[in-house]
């Protein structure tokens, strides 16, 4: 099957859901009028999936919604935590690495956007830390360490909030500027592939699965045609029905277990079969035989890491 075929069939559907979902949101103050821009593009598809994350666990822990006294919600809240943390380290990790350097050598950046990586590396880390006391403390909500209270969590996670959101706006006002004068997409996009060499498959499904799933909040058919158009053939089936069914299933599944009141469940899903048979169908047809036993590996990798 053609590549343009295949991915308009999939912005096709992808669409259709839109069309019958709520309105389009931004949750960027600075990108809410955004224009089309390839470099508006970039960074609201790496933003507003960590937006949208932040204001999931601020709902989360609302005091009608969690006390710390049932033990499934505080496993499922550090459970979802420790994902957030590590895509938020990967975030940070691709930029000190890879796209800070590339802006620097036109324009330099400034000192506040790398000290503010820092900073949410302590924040992350005080968060992750509440854990283990937290954990010894279901059923009665005290704890042994008077500062690790409920208390003391809702206000760490409005400082990481406060912090990181401010992070993120300021790096869209300082980056925006560099990318619109001084590069080209095409530029630009070469500066995603070395970046993309040296990231991790499972690293990727996740990122990748967010940005897709947020696109479809903020985005319309334009942005999710730019997106696909970024993908190898095999890869906008994988994304489409695997990676980002996975993301929204069991990523912001578990966090929204919290609020809901309902504990989560991993379960078997139809799309991930779905997408199973139909990236192996396209890479049959092409004689891709290496790439399909890859593909199989990740999907199982992926099933079974998460079933586990």
């Amino acid at each position: 099957m053609p590549r343009h075929v295949l991915t308009l069939v999939i912005v096709l559907f992808t669409f259709l859901s839109l069309a019958l979902s709520s309105t389009s949101k931004t949750f960027s103050p600075v990108l809410r009028d955004h224009q089309g821009h390839w470099a508006e593009f970039n960074l609201l598809m790496v933003h507003e999936p960590i937006r949208a994350d932040l204001a999931r666990l601020e709902k989360a822990i609302k005091p009608e919604f969690f006390d710390g006294k049932d033990e499934w919600k505080v496993e499922a809240l550090f459970e979802w935590f420790k994902q957030f943390s590590h895509g938020i380290h990967v975030h940070h990790q691709s930029e000190d690495e890879f796209l800070f350097p590339a802006l620097e050598q036109r324009h330099p950046l400034s000192s506040t956007l790398k000290a503010d990586h820092r900073e949410l590396v302590l924040l992350l880390k005080e968060i992750e830390a509440l854990e283990v006391p937290m954990k010894e403390g279901s059923g009665n909500g005290k704890f042994e360490d008077g500062l690790k209270t409920i208390d003391y969590l809702r206000t760490k996670v409005h400082e990481l909030q406060e912090h990181l959101n401010k992070h993120l706006n300021d790096e869209e006002k300082e980056v925006l500027g560099y990318l619109k004068s001084s590069w080209t997409e095409k530029e630009w996009d070469e500066v995603i592939e070395r970046l993309q060499s040296h990231s991790s498959i499972f690293d990727a499904a996740h990122l990748v699965g967010g940005f897709l799933s947020q696109m479809k909040v903020w985005g319309d058919e334009k942005d999710l045609n730019k997106f696909f158009s970024k993908l190898p053939s095999p890869f906008v089936v994988l994304v489409q029905f695997v990676w980002e069914p996975l993301y929204t299933r069991d990523y912001v599944g578990l966090i929204e277990s919290i609020p809901a009141n309902k504990p989560h469940r991993s379960l078997p899903s139809f799309f991930h079969v779905l997408g199973a048979v139909a990236i192996s169908i396209v890479l049959l047809i092409r004689r891709r035989f290496g790439r399909l036993a890859l593909a199989w590996a990740v999907f199982l990798g992926l099933y079974f890491t998460d079933n586990l």
